[in-house]
This record gives structure tokens, C-alpha cells and sequence, in this order.
């Protein structure tokens, strides 16, 4: 039997990072030899004791070496119980099993080609998980970043944010009125950290963008508003969630009394909640119209649109024969997504329908966050989900095309998608994007009242 060593000194010198705050040792990538991957980058200090609630404080320098080949501890989530799609049928969408729990859980992860230098200069594009703000986590299979950073030549990062009342506290008494979204200043955090260190690991801070699925797409529409004028951030892609997407947060209820006594929040149960989540003006506003209307958001290009059946997956109970009740699914699906979207589109914006994807009931068409696993690529390297077989030759032909647009969107967030035939957003012309529609390759333009036929309708006005 013969065996060698592997002495490929600038490899081992690609997989560890100096900063100015700490060494990070990082990995070869599980799926490419091309792509290092840095799991569980530190971007602020624990959010636990006095911090617990309030603003991130920066990562202080660490001596020595900082391990990040494995992900780290994700943030507390909340338990809905109860079967889903999601945790039955779509497993690639549920956390690795190995990850624990904790508050110590404000980490980055990188993802970078193996050949990228601090000169290289390579677009950055950082992800912001979905889950309702309740779940959810920076480290799932099906957001794997290695085909986004080997197929396009970007750098992709995800990261961890506080959840549930760590992170979504609402009105508190306490603080005076002040930073009562600490979730939403992680976020930023985490930009601010990247913007500062990323051109170490090649990327390069004046080419990033933000993006992200339901309530990280919302976050990063919240985003767009709470920084307008400092965003750090050339672009923004909302997938199936923006800011006036889901209003204030339906927070769980675990030590409710308690949180709320604690914080002062006194009164019945609907007081307590009331109070719990209103919100601040200061990250999270309660007047997004009339800031859409006097232009008081981040100007860079912005990416936004939703699937075709978004609420099949979200409206329980379901057959698995016939699906759930059609009457809700489409007043969710036009309510929370199409109508939504189409609130928040502006003449900067580039609105998409996805269609294509795989699934494990007819019925479910393109359900909320079906786009996900094509648009990272990792539909096929997953095999924990229930979904079946490779990829079809049409699936991974709208997989590479929605990857490729959303990388030339990331590299020129205003003009990049005209490249591609994609026109600005215009309610009076066919400027509707619609991707994979009934299996199609090639992209469709429609006009906007092909999805926003109900926005008018009591109760789904924009």
C-alpha cells in the first residue's frame, strides 16, 4: 500500500486567515476542492449576561488561532411542533443535526475560492436566513455556499442572528425606547465585520450585497430603511418576504410571563404582546408606505419577488393527498407575498415569480422557499430530503441560469440584470420577471397584474 502526505504549502496557507483581531483556520470545502469554507467566524461577543437584549458589541481580538472548520452553536430557535412540509418532507431546510443551541451563537461563514487573494477584489454576497424571525439558521444543507462561490467567483457568506425574544424583544420599558431589535443590529453587525475584514479572504467591501428568503428577506428589506444613507451595501434581493411582508412578529410564548414581567410589560395577555412587539421607529417602522414615498431607503439596486404557490407549504392542516384549504392558500399567498412585493417595488427594482423546482406533492407547486436549494446549487448534493433523485435536465438548467442572475444582480446591482434582457420594475409595462413558468428555461416578461390581479382586493391592498 502506498501513501503520501499532503505538503501543498499554499493551500494550508489559503485555509488560514490573518486579521488584524485573530487567525482563522479554515477548511477545504466537502463539495469542491476549489472553494475553502470558514465555519463559525466570530463577528461580535457573546450576547449573554448584561448583553443579553441589547445592541452586538464588536468581536475583541482573540489570541491565537480561531477554529473555524465546523459550524458553531446556532441561536435558540423556537419549536412550533407539530408536523410540516418542512420538517416531514424538506429536511435539507431543517438544521445539521449535530448543532446545539446557545446564545453564543453570533458567527459568519465564509466561503471563498481557493485562489482568491487580498487583491482579488471579488463580490460579496451575504446571507440572511429565513424562519420568521423564530428559526431558522445559518448552517443548513440546502444553504451550503460552495457552488455560489466555485460557479459564479464570488465570495458567499451566511450568518447567525438572534431569534424570538433575544433577538425581536419589541417595546421595552427598560431601555428607554431605544435599539429594541437587537436581531435586526446583528445584521448590521455582521456587515459592518465583513466590510472590515472580508478583502483578507479576497472579497472586496465597496461590491456587496445583502440577501435572503421570507423573514431574512424581510430583514433585508428592514435593512434597506434603517440605514439609508451608510447601507455598506451596493444591492439587496428580498426573496418571498419584505418589510411589509409578515408586520410585527408572532413571538412564542415560552417564559412569556416571565419576559414580560421582567421588562414591565403588565397587563392581560393581548397588553403584554402589544407591548412586546411594537415597533421601535428606529429599526423597524410602522409607516413603510410613506418612507417608500418620500425615498427614505438605501439606494442601491434592489432584487425582489416571490414563488408562484408560496402558501401551500405554510397552511396546516394538510392532505397529503389534495393539500390544505385552497382559500387560505390563496389569500396567504396574495396577502403575504405577491401583494407585498408588489408594495415594495420600486423604479430601482427588478421583480421576479419563480416557478421550477422540485417537489414531494403535485399539489405544492413552487411553495415557499422551493427556489432555495436551485439557487444555491445544492438540490442534488442533499441526500437527507425526500425529494428525490437528481435534478432534471430542466431543473439544473434553471438552476444554473437563477444562480448566474443572481450574481450578475450581486456584481452590478443597478445595470448588471440588463445583460441578461431583464428590464426595470414598471406597473404599466411587461416587467414582471417569471422564471421556470410552466417548466420554462427562458424567462417571461408579463406584466405585474399577472400576480397582482388581487392587490386591490379589501384587505390585500398595497
Amino acid at each position: 500500500m502506498h501513501t503520501t502526505k499532503y505538503t501543498d504549502s499554499s493551500r494550508e496557507s489559503a485555509l488560514r486567515v490573518k486579521l488584524p483581531i485573530f487567525t482563522v483556520q479554515g477548511v477545504v470545502s466537502d463539495n469542491s476542492s476549489s472553494v475553502r469554507v470558514f465555519r463559525g467566524v466570530p463577528y461580535a461577543e457573546p450576547p449573554v449576561g448584561e448583553l443579553r437584549f441589547r445592541p452586538p458589541v464588536t468581536k475583541k481580538p482573540v489570541s491565537g488561532i480561531v477554529d473555524a472548520t465546523k459550524y458553531k452553536d446556532i441561536c435558540p430557535i423556537w419549536n412550533q411542533g407539530g408536523p410540516s412540509i418542512y420538517s416531514e418532507y424538506i429536511t435539507g431546510d431543517q438544521p445539521y443535526p449535530y448543532l446545539d443551541q446557545g446564545e453564543d451563537c453570533l458567527h459568519l461563514n465564509i466561503w471563498t475560492p481557493m485562489n482568491a487573494t487580498y487583491h482579488s477584489n471579488l463580490t460579496v454576497m451575504i446571507w440572511v436566513h429565513g424562519g420568521g424571525n423564530t428559526g431558522g439558521n445559518a448552517a443548513q444543507p440546502f444553504k451550503e455556499g460552495t457552488f455560489i462561490a466555485q460557479n459564479q467567483n464570488v465570495i458567499v457568506i451566511s450568518l447567525d442572528y438572534r431569534l424570538n425574544i433575544f433577538g425581536y424583544p419589541g417595546y421595552v420599558p427598560a431601555f428607554g425606547g431605544k435599539n429594541l431589535n437587537p436581531g435586526l443590529l446583528d445584521i448590521r453587525k455582521a456587515v459592518e465585520w465583513t466590510y472590515t475584514y472580508i478583502k483578507s479572504f479576497g472579497g472586496d467591501p465597496e461590491s456587496m450585497i445583502l440577501f435572503g428568503q421570507s423573514a431574512g428577506g424581510a430583514n433585508v428589506d428592514y435593512y434597506t430603511y434603517a440605514w439609508p444613507t451608510d447601507p455598506l451595501l451596493k444591492g439587496f434581493i428580498s426573496e418571498s418576504g419584505v418589510a411589509s411582508s409578515f408586520g410585527n412578529f408572532d413571538l412564542p410564548g415560552n417564559n412569556w410571563t416571565y419576559v414580560a414581567n421582567h421588562f414591565n410589560c403588565t397587563g392581560d395577555q393581548d397588553q403584554q404582546l402589544s407591548c412586546l412587539q411594537e415597533p421601535d421607529n428606529q429599526t423597524i417602522f410602522s409607516n413603510y408606505k410613506d418612507l417608500r414615498r418620500r425615498g427614505q431607503y438605501a439606494k442601491g439596486g434592489y432584487l425582489t419577488g416571490n414563488n408562484a404557490n408560496e402558501g401551500e407549504s405554510l397552511i396546516t392542516p394538510f392532505s397529503e393527498a389534495n393539500g390544505p384549504n385552497q382559500n387560505l392558500v390563496y389569500i396567504q399567498s396574495d396577502l403575504l407575498f405577491n401583494c407585498a412585493s408588489n408594495s415594495s417595488a420600486t423604479g430601482d427594482t427588478i421583480t421576479v415569480g419563480c416557478g421550477l423546482t422540485k417537489i414531494p406533492f403535485a399539489w405544492l407547486g413552487s411553495y415557499h422557499s422551493s427556489e432555495i436549494p436551485q439557487v444555491w446549487g445544492t438540490a442534488e448534493t442533499w441526500g437527507g430530503n425526500k425529494l428525490g433523485g437528481p435534478n432534471t435536465p430542466e431543473e439544473a438548467a434553471f438552476s444554473r441560469y437563477i444562480q448566474r442572475a443572481w450574481a450578475t444582480f450581486a456584481k452590478d446591482p443597478i445595470n448588471g440584470l440588463s445583460s441578461l434582457g431583464w428590464p426595470k420594475y414598471n406597473v404599466n409595462e411587461n416587467t414582471l420577471v417569471q422564471l421556470a413558468y410552466n417548466g420554462s428555461t427562458i424567462p417571461q416578461f408579463v406584466s405585474p397584474m399577472v400576480a397582482d390581479k388581487n392587490c386591490t382586493l379589501p384587505g390585500h391592498s398595497a
